[in-house]
């Protein structure tokens, strides 16, 4: 393999390497911020099951509480997805960024050592 081809290999292997990094600091940082907004919803429905609960065997049938626990797991995939979305997002404009850089520096490098051979 040529040393250009050397340097380019090199180059698209940071890049992925940074967009692996950037997409998983991306999905933790929304999973763990929808995880926050997920846990708020718990605990409302944790209050209606208790209310639901106070109110005896007669209440049960009033509260629709497998209707809010599939809500909950509903939502719970719509973050997951979303989360999993933004890491993704991430990624892609890590690679970008860091390629685009590196390829920027390595036009500088090879202008620079034209220059200084003639």
């Amino acid at each position: 393999m040529t040393r250009d081809g050397r340097a380019w290999l090199r180059r698209v292997t940071l890049a992925l390497g940074a967009a692996l990094v950037a997409g998983l600091l991306g999905f933790l940082v929304a999973r763990g911020a929808w995880g926050v907004a997920l846990f708020v919803q718990q605990q409302q429905l944790l209050s209606e099951i208790a209310g639901t609960l106070q109110g005896g065997i007669e209440a049960l049938p009033a509260g629709d509480l497998r209707a809010a626990r599939q809500r909950l797991e509903q939502l719970d995939a719509d973050y997951e997805r979303a989360s999993v979305l933004v890491g993704a997002l991430a990624a892609a404009i890590a690679a970008v960024v860091v390629y685009l850089r590196d390829e920027r520096q390595a036009e500088g490098a090879d202008r620079e050592r034209s220059a200084n051979e003639r």
